[in-house]
Formats: C-alpha cells, structure tokens, sequence
C-alpha cells in the first residue's frame, strides 16, 4: 500500500470516529434539561450505539498499524459489530413503545455476548497465523498490503474455525436485516399512533429515523459483498470506505433530531406535563369546557402542538384527552386540531387585515408548519380545491 492509499484510508476510517464522539458531546451538552426521565433514558442506548460505531471504526484504524492485535480481538470486534444492531434497535425501541407495553428484554444482549466470549476462548486454541488469516484477504498475484495475506484456513484441524470464520458476513448481514425489519414495524405501528398525540406530525412521525435506517441499508450488504469481492483489493477497498461515509452522515441526523425532540413518547410515565409542569389528573372532560379552551386560547396556532398542550390546562392526561376527542368527535387529535386551523384560515382570508399576506404566509399564520401539512390536512378532511401558492 503506498503513502497516499494509507493516508486516504486512515482519514475516512476516522470520520465515524469522530462523527460519533461529537455526537456524543452534542447530544449531551445540548439536550433540553426539562425532559421527562423517558427522555433521559432514550438517550443511553443512543450513547452506547455512538460510541459503539467510534470503537468500531477505531478498530478499523488499528488495522492499519497493528493487524496482529485486531486478529487477536477478533470476537470483540465482531461481537461489537452486532452490538451496533441492538444498540440502535433498543434505542428505537423505547422511542416507540406504547403505554401498556412489556418493556425492553435484555435478551437481545445475549447473542452478541456469547459469540464475543465463544471466540475469545476459541482463538487462545488457534494458531497465531489462522488468527491473522481470519482478517484478510488472500493475496492476488504476489500483491501485498492491506488486506491481504498469504496464509490457508484450509488446514483440516481449522475446519470449524474457518467455516466460523467464513460465516460472519453472512450472519452480520442476516443480523442487520432482521433488527432493521424490527425497526420498520415499529416505526409504522409509531406513525399509525402518533396522530392522537401531535398535531405536528410531519415532524414527529420519525419520517427521519426512516431516512436513517434506508440510508444505512447498502451498510447491511457490505459484508456479503466484501467477501464476494475479496480477489479485487481495489473494490475491497471502496467498500471498506464507503460505510464509513453513510455513518459520518447517519450519526448527526440521528444526534440532531433527537436533541430537537422531533418525536413524541407514546409511553406515559411521569405525573405531570413535562412541558409545563402542571400536575395532570383523569378528571371529566366537558365538550363545552374544550371548545371553550380551544376558542379563547387558540393552541392550535402552534405549529408543534402536543396533545400535553392542551392536558396540562384542561387537568386531564393525555390519554383520556386522546380517548375524548375519538368518541365525542369522531377523529384522532390531529384531525381535530387542524379542522380548527383550517377554519382559521378561512377566517383569516376573509379579513381584509391580511389581504397583503400571499396564501403560505397566512397557512402559517393558521398554525400550519408547512403548505405540506395544510396540503395533507385539507385533502383528508373535504377534498376541496386547495389554494395555489402563487396567488
């Protein structure tokens, strides 16, 4: 490997490194103090999948100047790697759990675990130069470098150690594709509930962590493909580079939309709007004492609007708010607050205060967050024509 090559690769296998420490510092550092202890814990599986990538991607580095070492963490560097996995699933986990639901089972642990410590032992047992030979690639044409290696896991007493060996791509990649089938599910179960608690859901229906997880998809395949490619060195390389890429991107959309609170926790713990304060109870909502609220208060021209927004004032809980609003009007929260912007709207087009206001600015005015949302919002409720932007 020339100068150039090395240095190429030391300073993309860096970037995940250090995209996952500062991650880490931001998330941290700029969090909101006055979230709930749901919040706070969210963030611990988050840490750990941070860090997780930078430990990673420091092995990856390692390899560079201390091949020797790596094969000789050969099992904690591939049980990290299924770490990942979990790490990121449980964080997901308890973004979209659901009041009522079993909670996080540490089982998920377990796999990652045992292969880090079956390996372990397993490689005290094997030959210094299998080990070595379990990190890389055969040698193309006397080439050497990065990678490659001269040495045969053909020796007949290796035979389960090199089919163990073999089988890591193929269980990486299985391993990423089911713990991401997981998160699409739950991500879509999120969204069909979500509609009861926000009004802003295009920002809190996770439409980003989606983004993330199609964005880390070419991830899952990498090492299928690595393997299948490994007579190529060129291609090998590329691959090698181009995950590290995906991650540098990855790992500040998720730090990022989470310490702006783009989602809402389904799962209700603590005894008071963690917005405001106000200690919540399951006292009797009157339709007239709603309505009331919604006329003089005018909640819905926030355009992020929760249903804790209104709980808190009304003394209620979120729940039976929610639960009010489906039976007594027929809708989920959504529907109901935005039937109330809309209405808005029509109120403010008919006010010759605002006839300089051009359409976006008085659907913002309206509570809206986007022509989006009144687009989706308008459409759903009676398909009237909708107002062009450009009058």
């Amino acid at each position: 490997m020339n100068n150039d090559t090395f240095l190429l690769m030391l300073f993309v296998y860096s970037a995940p490194v250090v995209s996952g420490l500062l991650s880490i510092a931001f998330l941290h550092l700029a969090g909101n103090r006055k979230q709930g202890s749901m919040d706070m814990e969210l963030r611990k599986p988050l840490t750990a999948y941070f860090l997780t990538v930078a430990v990673n991607w420091t092995f990856a580095m390692l390899l560079l100047f201390a091949p020797a070492v790596v094969a000789g963490l050969n099992g904690l560097v591939y049980s990290l790697l299924l770490l990942v996995q979990v790490f990121l699933y449980h964080y997901l986990f308890i973004l979209t759990a659901d009041t009522g639901e079993k909670p996080f089972t540490f089982w998920h642990y377990i796999l990652p675990v045992v292969i880090f410590v079956g390996l372990t032992l397993w490689a005290v047992q094997v030959p210094p130069e299998a080990r070595m030979a379990s990190i890389a690639v055969p040698a193309q044409s006397g080439d050497s470098g990065l990678y490659t290696c001269n040495l045969s896991l053909n020796d007949p007493s290796l035979a389960w150690y090199n089919a163990a060996v073999r089988s890591k791509p193929l269980v990486r990649t299985l391993y990423s594709l089911i713990y991401s089938i997981l998160a699409v599910r739950r991500i879509l179960r999120y969204r069909r509930r979500i509609v009861n608690f926000s009004a802003d859901t295009e920002n809190t229906s996770l439409g980003w962590l989606l983004f993330t997880i199609a964005l880390a998809f070419p991830l899952f395949l990498t090492p299928m493909i690595v393997a299948l490619a490994s007579p190529y060195k060129a291609l090998v390389t590329f691959l090698g580079a181009f995950p590290s890429i995906i991650l540098f991107i990855q790992l500040p959309v998720l730090c990022y939309y989470t310490v702006t609170h783009r989602y809402v926790l389904l799962m209700q713990t603590d005894a008071t709007d963690t917005d405001s304060g106000t200690e919540i109870t399951t006292g009797k909502i009157e339709r007239q004492q709603l309505e009331e609220f919604m006329t003089s208060s005018k909640p819905y021209l926030k355009a992020d609007l929760k249903i804790t927004d209104l709980a808190g004032p009304l003394k209620t809980n979120r729940n039976s708010l929610s639960s009010f609003i489906n039976t007594t009007y027929g809708m989920n929260f959504s529907q109901f607050i935005n039937g109330y912007r809309l209405r808005e709207l029509d109120a403010l087009r008919a006010d010759g205060k605002y006839i300089r206001l051009d359409n976006l600015e008085l659907i913002h005015k309206a509570g809206f967050g986007s022509y989006h949302a009144y687009y989706r919002a308008k459409k759903q409720q009676d398909k009237l024509k909708l107002l062009p932007l450009d009058e």
